[in-house]
């Protein structure tokens, strides 16, 4: 919460308690605490729009002010006690109803703070654009795949940064009501990340150099939004970061035409067991569509203006597969399968169908230290972890402190800091150690 933030919840309580005040000061109390209080109102419009917490904090001052001059009005004629314990009542559950709104509006802007990500600490400035291309051979037709690319860049970030969650302010609704949906909440709940903004250039030219690539998965039903504190890091210490989302698992995926494609995952467990191991191919079959893409753009092979933009800047012979949860499980599945990915990168992500494999390229587990509570479950997460690990040719195990599953995410930045949701790493999610951990891990494999 701001310093505004925590003013403004105190503005019907101010109102209120001005009115209280004995009758020789209440008029010159009153009119100061409307004054401050509408004050803080427009200012708050000003610096964040229409923010629904502080729309209510601005109701429940309004109410407040209402029955405080209510309280100051002319007795004028004698009313009827009836009527004056009418009056009385209905002015005390005005009252009560403005301190509730007040409170209930402070408790959202702490559990859904305005929407924030750390700026990347590399030496590079960062670039975004999106691609979308069509996967052949991927049942009766092409599947097609969008992904956000970020990648070093010269030019500094655009003024007001660039959408978090799409293209626009148009898709970003869409996509943050979708994910409100899979999350079983009110859309209006998700208008922070809807709004989110993050510094970097939108289609930028990239700064000189061959850029190595990391393709990153989300998890089961992510978008691919979801890992942009992470990709964006990346970026400004020298990497291209193609972020996916996969059409059909993808909370939504908003296709070029505006087409939007839902998640097609089923809610029933048991079913989602069985289909699990067929979901981690479909998207390790899309990691490596996406190296193939950038292959292409890496040849001046795509004639678009991100293609032609990128010519020459992208290395893919310099490969890693990523991804977090399902996306990690994906990304071991396709370096496994696929020799020109260097290593495989897994944000705590049970590595279904990894015993199919046999030896593996180098591999880097980042777990959370916080676990998921179910003791059997971690336990059996942790013995397939090992027989990866064994089975890789360079494993390392990196456990996070404090890191429960979502904190590998950006999820921190907009839902509750509840330790059930993200653990003992607060606001700033297991971003900064998966960074850390994983450019160290990029240095050894790719650069040797």
């Amino acid at each position: 919460m701001t310093p505004l933030d925590v003013l403004l919840a105190l503005t019907a309580p101010l109102l209120l308690a001005s009115s209280a005040l004995p009758r020789r000061i209440r008029a010159v109390a009153v009119a100061a605490s409307a004054a401050v209080s509408a004050a803080l109102v427009l200012t708050a419009l000003a610096l964040d729009g229409v923010r629904w917490p502080s729309a209510v904090l601005a109701v429940a001052a309004a109410v407040a002010l209402v029955v405080t001059l209510a309280r100051l009005r002319s007795p004028g004629r004698p009313r009827r006690r009836a009527t004056t314990v009418l009056a009385r009542l209905g002015g005390a559950a005005a009252g009560t109803l403005a301190v509730l709104l007040a409170i209930g509006a402070t408790g959202a802007n702490w559990a859904l703070p305005r929407f924030s990500l750390p700026a990347p600490s590399g030496p590079h400035a960062v670039a975004e654009t999106t691609l979308q291309w069509e996967r052949p051979h991927a049942g009766p037709s092409p599947r097609t795949i969008v992904g956000r690319l970020w990648y070093p860049t010269e030019q500094p970030p655009d003024p007001g940064g660039v959408a978090y969650l799409g293209r626009d302010a148009e898709e970003s609704t869409i996509v943050a009501a979708a994910l409100a949906e899979d999350f079983g909440a009110p859309a209006f709940l998700f208008d922070e990340v809807a709004r989110g903004r993050v510094q970097a250039a939108a289609d930028a030219a990239p700064a000189p150099g061959s850029w190595p690539v990391i393709v990153l998965s989300p998890g089961l039903g992510g978008v691919r939004a979801q890992n942009t504190s992470l990709a964006m890091e990346l970026a400004s210490h020298g990497y291209a970061v193609l972020t996916l989302d996969h059409p059909g698992d993808s909370s939504a995926t908003v296709l070029e035409d505006g087409t939007v494609v839902r998640s097609a995952l089923t809610d029933d467990p048991a079913a989602a067991d069985a289909l699990i191991g067929e979901w981690a191919r479909r998207r390790a079959a899309d990691l490596s569509s996406a190296l193939d893409e950038l292959e292409r753009i890496a040849e001046g092979e795509r004639a678009d203006p991100a293609g032609r933009r990128l010519t020459g800047a992208l290395d893919p012979a310099r490969a890693i597969a990523a991804g977090h949860s399902l996306g990690g499980a994906s990304a071991i599945l396709a370096a496994g399968l696929d020799p020109r990915f260097a290593a495989a990168v897994d944000l705590d992500g049970y590595p279904w169908l990894a015993e199919t494999l046999g030896a593996l390229p180098p591999v880097l587990a980042l777990v959370a230290g916080e676990g998921t509570g179910d003791a059997e479950a971690d336990d059996r997460y942790r013995a397939a972890l090992d027989a990866v690990l064994a089975a890789s040719s360079d494993p390392v195990r990196v456990e996070v402190a404090g890191a429960a599953h979502l904190s590998f995410t950006d999820a921190p930045a907009y839902l509750p800091p509840l330790p059930e949701l993200v653990g003992g790493s607060g606001r700033g999610g297991a971003s900064a150690e998966s960074a850390e951990a994983i450019l160290a891990f990029a240095a050894r494999v790719l650069h040797g």
